[in-house]
């Protein structure tokens, strides 16, 4: 229990921290939709940055802390595919269409199975991953720290992936196979990239 308050207040400092190194620029744009990403495995954690493009997990359970402001949502795609990711990474963002796809998930609320929706074409689908919503059920985080849909953390806790069609996989099955995450501040044009090894 301890070391999850660690991990909050370690997340909510190095985001506080990122937004006041970014100075200026920050002061300038202080409306604009904002959202980092750490991954905690066991007891190590990264934040992803921009210029993080690549990381390597094993196979065991991991979770996903969002920090966000000025936005009540997160968007998320996971695919095998890996055209958004190098999209993003070009910042060719009007090529990324991921975020309007013809077929959505549907998923159940607050992440019961502890799951992660893969999808073979990264535009066969997407997450949306509101925070804050008067209705419960549109809630697909584990668990949202924040009082405001301005400042806010999502967690999302993955323990399988899902693939649409088939039954949970275990997370063993991914080893030596890569994932690539994309995802945005609930902008459907913006995005960033990241490509997941797991070893």
């Amino acid at each position: 229990m301890k070391f999850k308050h660690i991990i909050i207040i370690v997340l909510l400092f190095s985001f506080g921290l990122n937004q006041k190194l970014m100075g200026n620029w920050i002061n300038s744009n202080d409306t604009l939709p904002k959202t980092t990403l750490s991954i905690v495995q066991g007891k190590d954690s990264l934040v992803i940055t921009d210029k993080t493009k690549e990381i390597v997990l094993s196979t065991d359970s991991f979770r996903l802390y969002f920090s966000t402001q000025n936005t009540d949502c997160v968007f998320l795609n996971c695919s095998y595919d890996s055209m958004a990711y190098h999209y993003a990474n070009l910042n060719q963002l009007e090529k990324i269409d991921v975020f309007t796809p013809p077929q959505t998930f549907a998923e159940n609320s607050k992440n019961q199975d502890h799951d992660l929706s893969v999808v073979n074409n990264a535009s066969d689908g997407y997450h949306c991953l509101y925070a804050f919503s008067e209705d419960e059920e549109f809630i697909r985080f584990d668990q949202v720290w924040g009082t405001t849909k301005d400042n806010w953390i999502g967690l999302r806790s993955v323990s399988s992936i899902f693939e649409p069609g088939k039954s949970n996989i275990d997370l063993k099955e991914l080893k030596g196979k890569t994932l690539y995450l994309v995802y945005s501040p609930g902008i459907e044009n913006r995005a960033i990239g990241l490509k997941v090894n797991f070893k």
